[in-house]
């Protein structure tokens, strides 16, 4: 296997590795890493520990990847785009 090249496997925690990100002039400031899954940027964390429960934990990475931000914030039933006062802006009022 060349160098650079990654055995694709099965096991969803053995394919993620945590890399610190070298950063650019115009990159992620310092302290960021990298979750890479079979040698690919996965997401990016400010610090190494979410970064490696991320790796690590599927019950982790399904949360963060359920659903829309907009849709998991919670109290914004009755709401359009979770603006307070919103709620008659969908329709006319009463409908």
């Amino acid at each position: 296997m060349a160098e650079g090249d990654r055995e694709m496997t099965d096991d969803p925690n053995e394919a993620y590795e945590v890399v610190p990100i070298e950063p650019g002039p115009h990159g992620p400031p310092v302290g960021w890493w990298t979750v890479k899954r079979n040698g690919l940027p996965v997401r990016h964390f400010p610090g190494k520990e979410k970064a490696q429960r991320f790796a690590t934990d599927p019950e982790y990475r399904a949360s963060l990847a359920a659903g829309k931000a907009w849709e998991r914030r919670r109290g914004n039933e009755g709401t359009v785009c979770g603006i307070a006062g919103s709620e008659n802006r969908a329709g006319p009022p009463g409908t």
